[in-house]
């Protein structure tokens, strides 16, 4: 637990050193102090932290004496969001009849937003979306574990690559590049010239045009 301390100048009233002015997120159940101390000698009374807060209502809260400081649990100023002014006030004699003998000037600290999603209603199908989305995940574990048995197991290992049926593809874009495999080595190649559209060469390949682009296919043997 780290503590947030606050030393107060006896003399200016002025805060010396506050350990951090982020004290926290609303709502968070924080288990921290504010403990107030003094540049110099103790100033012996009832203490209480008189509060701005942001929403303009003030309030107020008294301090408990701990080893010549003030103190006060964090989350109880975990109410509203935004900046708390605060002044520390010091009394002297009974509740009846106090007279204030300490106002240290007012200072701020500051209480961030929280998103507190917890008890807002999920948006509707959420729990359809869960269960498609687990599903698709199951299908692709299985997917997944039953390529890797194969792999595993040699089962492609000497098989052709194929795609639709061929196993050779060339792209053309500028130069040929040809991708082909020979037994279980794949070659890549480039020729440097471009045939007509649908123009058939002597070994057998057949060149068809697509827009801009240019492929070859070989028959699989």
């Amino acid at each position: 637990m780290e503590n947030i301390d606050i030393v107060i100048n006896k003399k200016t009233r002025m805060i010396d050193e506050i350990s951090k002015t982020v004290i926290g997120n609303d709502g968070e159940n924080l288990q921290e102090n504010l403990v107030f101390s003094f540049d110099d000698e103790f100033v012996n009374g009832q203490a209480r932290l008189e509060l701005l807060m942001p929403d303009k209502t003030k309030t107020w809260f008294s301090l408990t004496p701990v080893d010549e400081t003030y103190q006060l649990p964090v989350k109880s100023l975990l109410t509203k969001i935004g900046k708390i002014y605060m002044q520390l006030v010091i009394d002297e004699g009974t509740d009846e009849e106090s007279v204030p003998i300490f106002k240290s000037n007012i200072f701020y600290v500051i209480v961030n937003k929280s998103i507190n999603a917890v008890g807002e209603e999920p948006p509707e199908g959420y729990s359809q979306w869960i269960e498609i989305a687990n599903a698709k995940i199951n299908q692709m574990d299985l997917m997944m574990e039953d390529l890797q048995v194969k792999v595993d197991s040699g089962y492609f290992n000497g098989k052709d690559a194929l795609i639709n049926g061929y196993n050779t593809l060339e792209i053309v874009a500028g130069n040929n590049i040809i991708i082909e495999q020979v037994g279980n080595r794949l070659i890549i190649s480039a020729i440097s010239s471009l045939p007509d559209n649908h123009l058939e060469t002597s070994d057998g390949n057949v060149f068809k045009t697509i827009d801009d682009a240019y492929f070859i296919v070989k028959e699989s043997d």
